[in-house]
């Protein structure tokens, strides 16, 4: 748990301190699920934000898990979950309801193609700005390198890139977390306004 302090204690001095800041990339060696307990920790219960878990490497059930357990309500968050439908087989996933069985789970069945997760994500979004009242709202994406095995650099960068468009458009804060040498590293820097190594 040290680990999570340190790092919400460097998140809190480092994010958000100028409105120019929209969309942000974090560059880590840090356990991930580490990292985004901190992250969540800020947003949620620092800045009272809701927003919206993409789940490419772990289910929404292991983030509400993970906010339960630390105190913060998973029911707050939408979650765009690209993992859970790999876990059925092929057949049941393609009939899975996007708005079951739960009211803030969207699923995504198929992430070699990233029209599937973009169109998704940019559902919720807009799912978002309605409910939220013009309060500010985060969008965190984690994942890339998953991303990066079923899709080519130029596909999954020109999506990276829109996602950025769209989120600033929506004034939604979002957070891209890469591991080191992650291969779009150089792309991702020159979309986001600050990028940051922990």
């Amino acid at each position: 748990m040290a680990e999570v302090e340190e790092l919400y204690s460097i998140l809190k001095e480092k994010l958000m301190k100028s409105e120019l800041e929209e969309t942000i990339s974090i560059t880590t060696t840090s356990d991930l699920p580490k990292l985004d307990l901190a992250l969540l920790k800020f947003f949620i219960q620092d800045n009272a934000m809701s927003g919206i878990i993409t789940c490419i490497n772990r289910p929404h059930t292991y983030y509400a898990k993970l906010l339960s357990a630390n105190g913060m309500n998973p029911e707050d968050l939408y979650y765009v979950d690209a993992c859970s439908p790999l876990l059925h087989t092929p057949s049941e996933a393609f009939f899975l309801d996007t708005d079951k069985p739960e009211r803030n789970v969207w699923f995504v069945r198929d992430i070699s193609d990233l029209s599937f997760l973009q169109i998704e994500i940019y559902e919720v979004a807009k799912r978002l700005i309605n409910a939220s009242k013009s309060k500010r709202g985060f969008l965190l994406v984690d994942g890339l390198a998953s991303l990066g095995l079923y899709n080519d650099p130029t596909s999954l960068g020109k999506f990276l890139h829109d996602l950025s468009i769209r989120a600033r458009s929506f004034h939604i804060y979002m957070v891209l977390i890469m591991e080191k040498d992650e291969a779009l590293a150089n792309l991702i820097r020159t979309i986001c306004d600050n990028n940051y190594q922990f």
